[in-house]
């Protein structure tokens, strides 16, 4: 057997929330996977290598200490391609509902003299505590409750069926529509944004080029073309949808963000304040949760379902911390667990069919290394697949809402 690592991991999961079993797998070889399950393995192949190597995994469960059947979904391969790599991975998302400690161990056979990326592994152990999960009120479960019922769904109906459901105005219509992304609306817009960006960049490009040929032959003629445009610096930023999305959330949810009585929701830029406007965002209101705070301690701090994740500019470990860093992305959070946390997001898809739905984000941390504060949570977005750092949430209790009490109990009419 080829050598390898050995890998253990432990985490809790709140019933119901998510968490993710996989490893990294050789590029050369085919991979089978096989999960025990009583009287008949189940067994997923990928298409045989030409070179004719064939690797092996065994994934085997037990729950406080009692051999069970795997009853998970089936294990996907996934290909990502970063650092001039390939990486390769054999994975499955779980949400378990049953309280009691889960033991998944995987096995691994792999040829000798196969290769093996740095991570591979030839035994994982993965002990996942589920824990019950903290009840839900009436304010949060009626956000969760929208979820489901507006999404997923998409502007053109070719990532996810167009979802509709009874509006305001009690006419049929789906989330996107209401947000103003479909017809002629800002998915439009932004694709005519997004091809004007292509041709600009295209454009600087071919200059380069020929201002690099100009400089290699003693050209005295030659015209540096400057710097590459960037958004804000020749190009026009792009907008996705998932500020709007966020915002007609909060209005179907009955949001009166400042409180007296107009109604009034917020969208993209929702923890600060609008000074164009003069609109108060959720830090000045006192609605919002700091990353820095909430993670400084030993026992972070986490999100709850329904609350309003921030995320901020900058790719950790690639971009400088910037502590007063332009907002990133922001979506709803349906649950956490030390592994995933899921959310439901607009400003996915390619325009012009943006989406709105639920998606898995694994969880991540800052690194000295980084330059970034130390143990601060990382998800990616669904707008550009970048991790990003957490900013930041709102606390949905704080926000107000005719329909609910203080304690955030629903009001009999």
């Amino acid at each position: 057997m080829a050598d390898a690592a050995v890998q253990t991991k432990k985490i809790n999961v709140p019933a119901g929330s998510h968490f993710i079993l996989g490893w990294r797998v050789p590029n050369n070889c085919q991979i089978n996977v096989t999960v025990q399950k009583a009287g008949a393995d189940s067994v997923i192949s990928s298409p045989k290598n030409k070179n004719g190597k064939s690797a092996s995994y065994t994934v085997a469960v037990t729950k406080d200490g009692t051999a069970i059947d795997y009853d998970g979904p089936q294990f996907k391969e996934s290909t990502s391609f970063a650092g001039g790599g390939t990486n390769r991975r054999y994975s499955a998302v779980m949400a378990p509902t049953n309280l009691g400690e889960y033991v998944y161990t995987v096995t691994a056979v792999i040829p000798e003299g196969t290769k093996l990326p740095a991570d591979a592994v030839t035994s994982l152990t993965e002990t996942v505590e589920v824990i019950a999960a903290d009840a839900l009120n009436d304010k949060r479960k009626s956000m969760i409750d929208l979820i489901e019922k507006w999404m997923p769904t998409s502007v053109k109906g070719k990532a996810y069926p167009v979802k509709t459901n009874p509006g305001p105005e009690g006419k049929d219509t789906d989330l996107l529509s209401l947000a103003g992304w479909k017809d002629g609306g800002q998915g439009d817009k932004s694709v005519i944004v997004k091809d004007e960006n292509t041709r600009i960049l295209q454009e600087w490009t071919d200059k380069k080029a020929q201002f690099d040929k100009d400089v290699a032959a003693n050209n005295p003629d030659r015209v540096d073309p400057g710097h590459k445009p960037i958004p804000g610096a020749g190009l026009t930023p792009l907008v996705t949808s998932c500020g709007d999305v966020l915002n007609q959330m909060l209005k179907l949810w009955g949001c009166d963000f400042m409180g007296d009585g107009k109604m009034e929701s917020r969208a993209f830029g929702i923890s600060v304040d609008d000074k164009q406007n003069k609109k108060k965002g959720a830090r000045s209101m006192g609605y919002y949760v700091d990353a820095l705070d909430a993670f400084k301690g030993d026992n972070p701090q986490f999100p709850k379902p329904g609350d309003i994740l921030v995320l901020r500019q900058g790719t950790p470990g690639k971009a400088p911390y910037r502590p007063n860093a332009d907002l990133a992305h922001v979506c709803i959070i349906v649950s956490t667990s030390d592994d995933i946390w899921c959310t439901a997001d607009g400003g996915g898809g390619a325009l012009p069919d943006q989406t709105a739905g639920k998606s898995d984000k694994q969880l991540g941390w800052t690194a000295p290394s980084d330059g970034y504060p130390k143990g601060i949570a990382c998800v990616g977005s669904v707008t550009d697949n970048m991790l990003k750092m957490v900013d930041g949430w709102v606390d949905l209790d704080k926000v107000p809402n005719p329909k609910f009490d203080e304690a955030g109990k629903a009001i009999s009419k």
